[in-house]
């Protein structure tokens, strides 16, 4: 027991010297700003950039020595001069650029005036300058732009000055005048600016800055350095910026002036060759960002200026370091929405600054300086108690950088005091001091720091011998224990004293639970093990082993859980184990377990390595990730490392907070308390639109946008264009690759498609109708924009599934089948008709046969009667010529009686009975001749007609003379007067004529 507590006092003042070195010592290295990089291959149009703008939708403007640029995050968009096109832009070398309060951008040139760019159309008007009285600009070579806060749009030239009306209707020009005090001080004019009080502040050529005050209409000259400048060369591209009521002016051979303008102070940085001064004479451009003046030199790079301290930060292109500066010729600076920086160079295309992207700082390799890393991946890290690093590298062997940023370099050399091997897999201190080296491959080295001497140990057949060469992790333990992790022999222990080696019996359960990654104590005093088949538990207060498997612990598991990295406790003494499958918390208070589902989708798995922040929050190591975990909040932030990745075993955590990390590509050192979430919105838009893959255009034939689409609320398609694809992007400009996309047309998708970052989403053979095609996209930190962007589409349907051509197809068709239904109805009718036209001449037929019974039942009736009637008549007559012929013989008496009997015969011949009944019958079997003839011949008698009945009946002239009692000379006469009567010509036939009738 003395033996462990003397052990425990040792590395007690081991360990309290180095809190107290290390945390004031460490390794000499300066934080270089990081600058991300877009040129000529990326799309823009030239490597010189003159000028730089946001517009108010977010898009980023470069001006070039060949156009101009605009850049949505992932691509350029190129407008160049072209002078077969009317709409084009008017010249390709531009000098600045500004927005004015309607959107438009007004683009200047060197000698051809301004190019006004309407973003709805995607078009430029030209407006060009001189001396002329219509002409709005004092000349075509344009230096600079401003609008003021009235919207005045104010245009600075090599010869004069402009001022236009906000309505861009009217117009102010300003030249130099010999004749007059109230004038500029010179015509050539490199800035505007507005200061307080409304006064527009001008930098011309002159020595003096002069400034107009709009309310009187004079100009009024200001004498703004005390070094002495000549008119010329000297006073050369003057800039002015304005901070409040201090105002901040550059010249070319003036370095960094301030004039306060209220108590008329000055004071003047000139290049001096040390942070005191400016890194060139001529400063090209500048602004204000965090409370520091940030200078564009020509020449000198970049200059961070602290105006509290006065001190110069310089920051220039470094020929190894392909995150610096693209030049060191700044041209212009712009500061964007989201704090970035944009850099335009002469000949270097863009750099970027993102305080974002700038949390981490690697230090890497320099092939032409000896003194620097190895340019081998770093795979351990162990702290120096005396300051300085260790680093263990992959066949890089092993360095030491000392306090003051130099290097020491052991590597393997055969015959001499060395390394075993150039393989540095984990290193750490023992109780004696010394620092023990684990390799792979060639078991353990312990060196001497004072005796500058390596001792090497391998495996063996001895008893107390090393168990396996591979060692993969080391840790000496709060009582002064040394702990080896190997790569397939399991746990094994290190006296120093008896340089000795001991394996506990731990009783694996797995053959996986051999390779052990990392090793953990907790603030009880127990050890953790990591290692490929779960964690192997070491409990001090009982010295019991349990090795257990994670995936047997916890609910709808994987094996993927039992590959663990790395463990940790946090300050509320939960353990925390970093696995393939993600983190899992273990809570020993009621012995429970927690996979923590939601870092599994922004982490690329495995978790490599874990350390705990001073701020309650877990810092988690993957490839190409770092996460920062509130434990509090259960809550998630997610850094992806470009110019990294990242190793199990290499990761140290300074006294300060500052965290190591070792990778393939050098350190990556960075401060949790520095790391800020990206909680900037990103704005979405739609930047194209497609038919068949064609981009379609607000001016081309037949496009169906009346805008450009990024600004256009609706669109109508006809259904032939039945492919189309919408493009969109998201402003965010802070690793523009992370941010993600869903979109969905609404009346077509049932939900959101979220897409990760494809920025196109294609539709074909949409069916005719009305939809709304949205999209919206999240940050590289997950911030979403949820009402994103969103456009109506109509697709016209073909003319045969319009409303009218169905209205008339219906009509048609309706028209069709009434015409049908008609025309059956009238086959219906036709045949009912035809049926009933049949069954009445069926009935008819049946009525005229009964007729036809009943009338010659009726004629053979009246014939009946007429002939019985005939031959009573013959006979009467008969008798009556007897009687008569007998009268002459007769006795007067007996002739009277006989008379009496002739009148008698004549008046049965003369019977009116008869007559009345055969008229009668006549009438009913002959349709009625008898009142149709007389209706037609009133003339004819009764006689007359009574002839004519017999004459249809077919008797001849001396039957019709017996029925009339009369002579057949009498009948015959009487024929003669009917024909009269009747008309009846000679040739015509009396008897056919009455039988027609």
């Amino acid at each position: 027991m003395k033996t462990y507590q003397n052990y425990q006092l040792v590395l007690m003042f081991i360990l309290t010297g180095y809190l107290l070195i290390f945390s004031n010592q460490s390794y000499s290295q300066i934080h270089r700003l990081k600058f991300d990089h877009l040129g000529v291959r990326d799309g823009l149009s030239d490597a010189t950039v003159t000028c730089v703008l946001q517009d108010q939708n977010g898009f980023m403007w470069f001006g070039t020595y060949r156009g101009v640029s605009r850049f949505n995050g992932y691509e350029f968009t190129s407008f160049l001069f072209n002078e077969n096109e009317p709409n084009a832009l008017h010249n390709n070398v531009i000098s600045c650029m500004l927005e004015d309060y309607t959107g438009k951008i007004w683009i200047g040139s060197y000698k051809f005036g301004i190019g006004v760019f309407d973003p709805h159309l995607e078009s430029f008007t030209h407006v060009q300058g001189g001396r002329a009285d219509s002409l709005m600009l004092a000349n075509n070579s344009i230096n600079t732009l401003f609008e003021d806060s009235e919207n005045n749009l104010w245009v600075g030239t090599e010869h004069g000055l402009s001022m236009i009306s906000a309505d861009r209707k009217s117009f102010k020009k300003f030249y130099e005048s010999d004749t007059s005090k109230n004038t500029l001080n010179d015509e050539t004019i490199y800035d505007i600016a507005e200061g307080p009080m409304g006064r527009i502040w001008i930098a011309t050529g002159h020595s003096n800055l002069c400034y107009y005050d709009k309310q009187t209409g004079q100009f009024t000259q200001v004498d703004y350095t005390d070094v002495s400048l000549n008119n010329g060369s000297d006073n050369y591209q003057k800039k002015i910026y304005f901070q409040d009521s201090l105002l901040w002016v550059t010249s070319n051979k003036g370095g960094l002036s301030k004039l306060n303008i209220i108590s008329n102070s000055k004071k003047s940085y000139l290049p001096d060759f040390s942070n005191r001064g400016p890194s060139a004479w001529k400063i090209m451009d500048m602004l204000a960002f965090e409370g520091k003046l940030w200078l564009g030199t020509d020449g000198g790079g970049l200059d961070i200026f602290d105006p509290e301290t006065e001190i110069f930060t310089n920051y220039k292109n470094t020929r190894n370091d392909q995150s610096s500066l693209t030049s060191n010729v700044l041209w212009s600076l712009c500061r964007d929405r989201q704090d970035n920086i944009w850099i335009g160079t002469y000949q270097g295309g863009i750099s970027k600054y993102d305080a974002l992207s700038n949390f981490f700082h690697l230090t890497e390799n320099e092939p032409s300086n000896p003194n620097s890393l190895s340019g081998k991946p770093i795979i351990s890290l162990c702290a120096r108690p005396e300051g300085g690093l260790w680093i263990g590298t992959d066949w890089g062997g092993l360095q030491l950088i000392k306090p003051d940023g130099t290097f020491d370099q052991f590597v393997w050399q055969q015959h001499q005091n060395s390394l075993s091997t150039n393989v540095v897999k984990s290193l750490c201190y023992d109780r004696n001091g010394n620092l023990l080296i684990g390799t792979y491959n060639h078991g353990l080295s312990s060196y001497d720091t004072k005796t500058g001497q390596f001792k090497h140990f391998s495996s063996g057949n001895e008893l107390n011998s090393l168990s396996h060469n591979n060692i993969w992790s080391m840790y000496t333990d709060s009582r002064g224990i040394t702990w080896l992790g190997t790569l397939g022999a399991g746990i094994a222990t290190y006296n120093p004293d008896k340089e000795s080696f001991s394996r506990p019996d731990v009783g694996y359960r797995e053959g996986g639970q051999l390779l052990v990654f990392q090793i953990f104590e907790d603030s009880q005093s127990n050890l953790w093990f990591s290692t490929d088949s779960g964690v192997i538990f070491y409990n001090r207060r009982t010295e019991r082993w349990e090795p257990f498997l994670l995936s047997d612990r916890i609910e709808n598991s994987n094996h993927e859980m039992n590959y663990v990295k790395s463990v940790i406790e946090d300050k509320s003494h939960h353990i925390w184990f970093a696995t393939s499958a993600g983190l899992i918390k273990y809570m020993p208070e009621n012995e429970t377990y927690e996979l923590i589902d939601q870092l599994r989708d922004q982490l690329d798995l495995p978790v490599l390595d874990m350390a705990e922040d001073d701020y309650g929050n877990l810092i988690l190591i993957a490839k190409t990730n770092i996460l920062q975990f509130d434990l509090l909040k259960e809550k998630a932030t997610n850094y992806y490392i470009s110019d990294n990745s990242f190793t199990t075993g290499a990761l140290l955590k300074k006294p300060s907070g500052e965290i190591i990390l070792g990778g393939f590509n050098g350190l990556t050192t960075f401060h949790p308390k520095d790391l800020r979430k990206n909680d900037f919105e990103p704005s979405v838009f739609l930047t194209e639109f497609h038919v068949f893959n064609e981009s379609q255009k607000p001016l081309h034939n037949n496009s169906p946008l009346d805008t450009v689409i990024t600004f256009d609320k609706e669109l109508n398609i006809d259904f032939q264009q039945s492919v189309i694809n919408f493009k969109y992007t998201a402003l965010n400009y802070t690793q523009p690759e992370r941010n993600q996309f869903a979109y969905k047309l609404e009346g077509f998708d049932q939900d959101w498609n979220y897409v990760g970052n494809r920025r196109i989403a294609t539709y074909t053979n949409l069916n005719p109708g009305t939809y709304t095609f949205k999209v919206k996209a999240s940050n590289n930190h997950g911030v979403w924009n949820e009402e994103g962007k969103s456009i109506e589409l109509n697709v016209r349907p073909p003319f045969w599934k319009t409303t009218w051509f169905s209205f008339l197809s219906t009509l048609l068709i309706l028209m069709s089948l009434y015409s049908v239904y008609r025309m059956r109805i009238t086959q219906v009718k036709r045949r009912f008709e035809n049926r009933t036209l049949k069954n009445e001449r069926e009935m008819i037929g049946l009525k005229n046969a009964n007729l036809k019974e009943q009338l010659n039942a009726t004629k053979s009736e009246l014939t009946n009667i007429t002939m019985n009637y005939l031959h009573k008549n013959q006979k009467l007559q008969q008798i009556r010529q007897k009687i008569e012929d007998s009268v002459t013989d007769a006795n007067q008496a007996l002739k009277g009686k006989m008379n009496r009997i002739v009148k008698e015969i004549d008046k049965e011949i003369q019977d009116h009975e008869y007559w009345d009944k055969f008229e009668h019958q006549f009438n009913k079997s002959h349709d009625n001749f008898l009142d149709r003839f007389k209706q037609t011949y009133p003339d004819l008698s009764k006689r007359e007609l009574r002839i004519c009945a017999y004459l249809r009946m077919g008797l001849d002239n001396h039957e019709i003379s017996t029925l009339m009692n009369v002579a057949v000379r009498t009948v015959e006469t009487s024929r003669y007067r009917i024909r009269k009567k009747i008309d009846l010509e000679e040739r015509q036939s009396f008897t056919k004529m009455i039988l027609r009738f």
